[in-house]
């Protein structure tokens, strides 16, 4: 009879270690599972990342390209623009010779001329012809002679005489007429005029 009770007992221990071995193996088969699945998705998120990288690297190209050509545009603008200055510098010069060479200058004599023996021109400096023909009528009335009244072919910043050799005096008697502050220079091109006085007033 005892032995009967410890065959019992056995054949329970030994049930009870099959049914945990199977629960076991249950649970590795479903953790396996799992960890497949994880496998996959975590092969699936990395492609995922890969094509983002990818992306990446196109835009960043890309960006560096525009950035060439947007270089390339500005160093294009900047050479258009000095050539258009350079052009506008060359008109205004060729300007200022048409202007002013319209007959071949008199040899100046090496003595001052006076005021009534010099020939002036007025220019406007400020695109203005009316205060031009202001000067010009303020100077005759102080007993110059003003042959010509015109536009600058530039504006100008101040009150301005240019003058010949043997007109100094006259000019700086200008200078003085138009008022403090006007530059007295001398003139650095052929004219038939002896004086040219501009106006920014």
């Amino acid at each position: 009879m005892r032995y009967s009770w410890l065959v019992i007992i056995a054949l329970t221990f030994i049930l009870s270690a099959c049914a945990s071995s199977k629960q076991l193996k249950e649970s590795v088969a479903t953790n396996s599972g799992r960890i497949e699945m994880l496998q996959q998705q975590n092969s699936v998120l990395g492609s995922r990342l890969e094509n983002i990288d990818a992306s990446i690297r196109q835009i960043v190209e890309k960006i560096s390209s525009f950035d060439g050509k947007l270089n390339a545009i500005a160093v294009d603008l900047a050479k258009g623009e000095l050539s258009e200055l350079k052009e506008e510098v060359s008109d205004i010069e060729q300007r200022l010779t048409e202007l002013e060479n319209e007959g071949s200058l008199a040899p100046a004599s090496a003595m001052e001329l006076s005021a009534d023996a010099v020939s002036i021109k007025v220019l406007s400096g400020t695109g203005n012809i009316g205060s031009a023909r202001m000067l010009a009528q303020r100077l005759s009335n102080d007993g110059f002679t003003v042959k010509r009244v015109d536009m600058a072919p530039t504006h100008f910043s101040r009150n301005t005489v240019f003058y010949s050799e043997g007109s100094h005096d006259v000019a700086v008697a200008i200078a003085d007429s138009i008022g403090p502050g006007t530059a007295v220079r001398p003139l650095t091109w052929s004219s038939t005029f002896n004086i040219i006085a501009v106006t920014v007033e």
